[in-house]
């Protein structure tokens, strides 16, 4: 509904070999529970050192689960509107770009 293609997986395992396979993906959305023995926030912790300039969005319903991740990764506390969801991948896709653009000054 915003416009963007999504790339859904079931758990976080199956995330990561869509990833591995060298598609360029400009945001990682995910719960922070997920089934399966890698959650959302391993999963983000993952993506975070292969993929250093990835933004990263998760969400959660779950307080304590929100909390685990506060100050490390953005977080979209559920339930949330359309509207709360777009203004939060923009905020974090316009981070990540802004990173990587001055990783890209600095080589």
């Amino acid at each position: 509904q915003l416009g963007y293609r999504v790339v859904r997986a079931e758990n976080a395992a199956e995330a990561l070999r869509h990833l591995q396979q060298g598609i360029e993906f400009d945001l990682l959305l995910s719960d922070i529970l997920m089934p399966g023995s890698l959650d959302g926030l391993g999963l983000a912790e993952i993506c975070r050192e292969r993929f250093p300039d990835m933004p990263i969005l998760l969400t959660s319903g779950y307080s304590d689960a929100a909390q685990a991740a506060d100050g490390r990764f953005d977080i979209l506390r559920k339930p949330f509107e359309l509207a709360a969801l777009e203004r939060a991948i923009e905020q974090v896709v316009g981070r990540g770009r802004e990173r990587g653009q001055r990783r890209a000054s600095l080589r």
